[in-house]
C-alpha cells in the first residue's frame, strides 16, 4: 500500500515537470512579431520588450523627409515592416553586369547598394561595420565598373559608371574584382579603381560569403 501511493506521488511530479517544462518550451519557440513603425514611440522601453529594433523609434529617419502617413497614405506607418533587431547584417552582391538598360545610362546593382545603405543608415539608424557590412563581387560582364578611366595606363574599355562605384567606397562597401574576369579582359591592377582588391573567382567568392554567414543578393 505504501509503496502504491508512493508511486502515485513520484508519477504526479514527473508529470507536472514535463507539464511546465512542455510550457516553456513553446514559449519560447514562438517567434517574436515583425515590428511596424507605428508600434514603437519615443520613450519605449527596448531592453524589456523584444518586439522593438535596438533603435529609439522605428524609422528613425525619413529618406524623403516626408513622414510614411503623409507621403503614401493614412495608415501607412501601421502596415510598414522595419528591420527586427538585426544588430549583425552581413550582405554579399552579385555585380555581373555593368549596364542596368539597354542604352547604359544606368549602373547595375550600384543604385541598389545605395538604397540599402540609406535604408539601413537613414531610417534604421544603423552604422557601417557596426551594425551592417556589405560586399560586392564584381565579375563577369560587371568588370568595367571596377576600371579607373584616370588611370596612368587606362584600359582599352571604359567605366561610365566610376563615380558611382567610388560612391560605395566612399560608404564602406567592400568591393572585390574576380582575377579570372580580368584575366579574360586583361585588367591589370593599376587600371582598377583604388580600394578595389581581388578575388580569385567571383562564383567561389560568392559561395564564400554565403557559407560564412552573408545574405547574398542579385540585383
Amino acid at each position: 500500500m505504501f509503496y502504491g501511493h508512493l508511486f502515485l506521488i513520484i508519477a504526479g511530479l514527473l508529470l507536472a515537470s514535463c507539464q511546465v517544462s512542455e510550457s516553456a518550451s513553446l514559449s519560447n519557440s514562438n517567434p517574436a512579431d515583425k515590428v511596424f513603425a507605428a508600434d514603437i514611440d519615443d520613450g519605449d522601453d527596448i531592453a524589456n520588450n523584444p518586439n522593438l529594433t535596438n533603435n529609439a523609434d522605428c524609422p528613425v529617419g525619413l529618406v524623403s523627409d516626408i513622414p510614411l502617413d503623409e507621403e503614401f497614405g493614412v495608415g501607412a506607418s501601421e502596415i510598414t515592416r522595419c528591420l527586427d533587431q538585426q544588430t549583425n547584417i552581413k550582405v554579399v552582391y552579385q555585380i555581373n553586369l555593368a549596364c542596368k538598360n539597354a542604352d547604359c545610362s544606368k549602373p547595375y546593382a550600384t543604385g541598389n547598394i545605395i538604397n540599402a545603405i540609406n535604408d539601413y543608415e537613414v531610417t534604421h539608424g544603423l552604422q557601417a561595420r557596426i551594425n551592417y557590412e556589405v560586399v560586392a563581387i564584381v565579375h563577369s560582364k560587371g568588370y568595367p565598373l571596377v576600371l579607373d578611366n584616370s588611370s596612368a595606363n587606362p584600359h582599352p574599355d571604359e567605366n561610365p559608371f566610376q563615380e558611382q562605384v567610388q560612391s560605395l567606397l566612399d560608404q564602406g562597401v567592400k568591393v572585390y574584382f574576380c582575377q579570372n574576369t580580368a584575366r579574360k579582359n586583361s585588367v591589370m591592377i593599376d587600371q582598377m579603381i583604388p580600394g578595389i582588391e581581388f578575388v580569385t573567382a567571383g562564383v567561389t567568392a560568392l559561395a564564400d560569403y554565403q557559407l560564412r554567414g552573408y545574405a547574398m543578393v542579385q540585383p
